[in-house]
């Protein structure tokens, strides 16, 4: 028999109490009473049903994860598994977490987070592991405890959560993503768009046309009572730009539109009934720019003579002839997984750059 290194809470001489539970733990597993991904019972559990010192148990289990047999969860609770195999187990999956239903994403060509679906799964078969979907409404609010007890190389999560929630994660076992969100308090993985430089670099253009009244349009989440992180970032780089060329910004310039504005919404007629007018609007995505031009056109305006437009996309832009900041989220995506193979501390902060594409919705100003 191979000599051990003695380690502490070991009996010393002949075959040790604690080899003797470890040959028992082992049989359990390798003859299928604790199948791969099996949440074992406490070393306290153990230590009872054994009739001996957890520290025994604990040295037992030791062994075991050395070899292999026996591994940790999210939870910190130990779990079966097979040393060398290529199960779930083994390998440790990737769990994405999305806060609404998955079918509804994908049925949408292009919807942001269908491309972040993809990158994800791009992202795990770079670590080479398998991807676990988890996707509900009510993932918003709760852990998916059944998931977290299956061995996670880590976790990535999609759509806005709650601090508390956010929190939650972070105390996990295993690293954690959070995917098309700027970084956050929660000692978590971030990964997003460059939006700050997105929208520098757009406003900039805007002002080299000779735009000087430019209104910024973000985003209000009514569903989580709360302004769109991702726009509070570009509105940063919106004053930026000015800064930067040596402009002082309009005041007035920031408005905030919610999915339920119409045409004649406060914000709509702020926008277009300013004195003196905005000649330029920079919107933080597709949908909030192509109100704007369909509010304008209904007031007799000219898209771009009268009003310039620029906005935000995807890749797969669902209105290419909107000038706009290109954004490659599969690529957020990958990114974002490709952190889970690195340690859970310090957090880290992975930002993909976005490319201006040029539409049919920005011109200079009209003479004055």
């Amino acid at each position: 028999m191979t000599k051990r290194k003695s380690r502490r809470g070991r009996p010393k001489g002949g075959v040790a109490v604690y080899e003797g539970i470890a040959g028992r733990l082992r049989a359990r597993v390798t003859g299928g009473a604790w199948p791969a991904g099996t949440v074992l019972p406490s070393l306290e559990a153990l230590a009872q049903e054994f009739r001996v010192g957890v520290r025994v148990v604990r040295s037992a289990v030791a062994d075991l994860r050395e070899e292999g047999w026996i591994g940790v969860n999210a939870r910190r609770r130990l779990i079966a598994q097979t040393p060398g195999g290529a199960s779930t187990a083994t390998l440790g999956a990737v769990l994405e977490v999305l806060g609404n239903p998955l079918d509804h994403a994908l049925s949408n060509r292009d919807s942001v987070v269908a491309e972040l679906h993809r990158g994800i799964g791009m992202g795990a078969a770079e670590l080479h592991a398998p991807v676990v979907t988890a996707h509900d409404d009510r993932l918003r609010t709760h852990l998916p405890s059944d998931l977290l007890r299956i061995p996670l190389r880590g976790i990535a999560l999609i759509w806005p959560y709650p601090g508390k929630l956010l929190a939650s994660y972070g105390r996990l076992n295993v690293p954690v993503v959070v995917i098309d969100r700027p970084q956050n308090k929660v000692p978590v993985h971030n990964a997003g768009v460059d939006n700050r430089q997105a929208a520098q670099e757009a406003t900039a253009r805007l002002l080299a046309l000779g735009h000087r009244r430019i209104a910024f349009v973000g985003y209000i989440l009514m569903w989580h009572s709360l302004v769109d992180p991702d726009a509070e970032e570009r509105k940063e780089g919106f004053f930026a730009a000015y800064r930067q060329a040596g402009l002082p910004p309009p005041r007035g310039a920031v408005f905030r539109i919610s999915d339920y504005d119409k045409f004649d919404s406060p914000p709509l007629r702020g926008i277009l009934d300013a004195k003196p007018p905005f000649t330029a609007v920079l919107a933080t995505d597709q949908n909030r720019a192509k109100l704007i031009i369909d509010a304008a056109r209904a007031r007799g305006m000219a898209v771009p003579k009268d009003l310039s437009v620029a906005c935000f996309q995807p890749l797969t832009a669902n209105h290419p002839e909107i000038s706009s900041s290109r954004v490659d989220f599969a690529e957020v995506g990958r990114q974002g997984v490709l952190l889970l193979g690195k340690p859970r501390r310090p957090p880290l902060d992975a930002r993909v750059k976005a490319v201006w594409v040029e539409g049919r919705t920005v011109a200079p100003p009209r003479a004055t």
